[in-house]
């Protein structure tokens, strides 16, 4: 039998390295919290935050050519679908930005030439960690673990308030109350407001990162008059597709939403001749 022996001196030198690199490693995972006197840079390629359970992540998120807001997403979405943004309407530059947690408890995501863009408006409080939670809110507490800051309580143009609960149950101040077609805990869910003028609740199915919706405002968007402006047609087959009445033009070629006009100047000086055409199955 041969026995291997090692110089004690090599082996000191291999469990050093082996201390030196673990914390290091450990380090570079992210977490769901940030200490006072910390700070996030917009140059950082993985998510700064993740909730404990996986599934949403918090950082800076490219929104156009050098331009990022702060926010957070659904971590299981093929599309990193956004739940919350910091900075919605004032994009920060991708070089210098940064959420920094100061001393005096305020946390402020700063852009490259240091202007103060956002800020929880925490100074002068006993703030102490800013966390990312299961359900996806972006909370900043002091030393006993009770909220300051809660990144839901954050309104836009509007003086009521909604709750969508865990089990798909939507709630709002003026008595609207409706359910989710998949009722039940464990789904990840969002209400979205489309760009059609639809308000629409999506349900996560977490294996394949895809979203189903599960309720809609209007079931039948085709009830909806005007969505594509003056005499255009939209139809649903089962995506929306947009398109003019013979004879006539898109007003905008890079905007729909401006409709259709006639492919002839219209001039009762200089008439020209007109039908009527039946367009079948189209409601004006």
């Amino acid at each position: 039998m041969k026995i291997l022996t090692f110089p004690l001196s090599s082996i000191l030198t291999h469990v050093f390295l082996l201390s030196l690199l673990l914390p290091f490693s450990a380090s570079t995972s992210p977490g769901n919290s940030l200490s006072r006197g910390s700070s996030l840079s917009a140059e950082d390629e993985s998510p700064a935050l993740v909730s404990s359970d996986g599934s949403f992540s918090c950082c800076f998120h490219n929104v156009g050519s050098n331009a990022y807001t702060f926010s957070i997403w659904f971590s299981k979405s093929n599309e990193n679908t956004t739940v919350w943004t910091a900075n919605r309407d004032s994009p920060v530059n991708g070089h210098g930005s940064r959420i920094i947690f100061r001393k005096d408890g305020s946390v402020v995501l700063t852009n490259h030439d240091d202007a103060v863009v956002w800020s929880t408006n925490t100074s002068s409080t006993e703030a102490q960690r800013m966390k990312l939670l299961d359900s996806g809110n972006l909370v900043v507490v002091d030393g006993d673990d009770n909220d300051v800051f809660v990144s839901s309580r954050t309104r836009y143009n509007s003086s009521k308030y909604g709750v969508l609960d865990e089990k798909g149950q939507f709630l709002a101040s003026d008595r609207l109350a409706f359910n989710a077609s998949d009722w039940g805990p464990g789904i990840s869910r969002r209400l979205t407001l489309d760009y059609d003028g639809n308000l629409r609740l999506y349900s996560l199915n977490e294996s394949t990162g895809s979203w189903s919706i599960t309720w809609a405002a209007l079931q039948r968007m085709l009830r909806a008059h005007g969505l594509r402006g003056q005499n255009g047609i939209l139809a649903y087959t089962p995506l929306p597709q947009c398109s003019c009445p013979p004879g006539y033009k898109m007003a905008n070629t890079s905007d729909w939403n401006k409709g259709c006009k006639p492919k002839i100047e219209i001039n009762c000086d200089n008439p020209h001749p007109f039908k009527f055409l039946e367009l079948r199955n189209i409601d004006f």
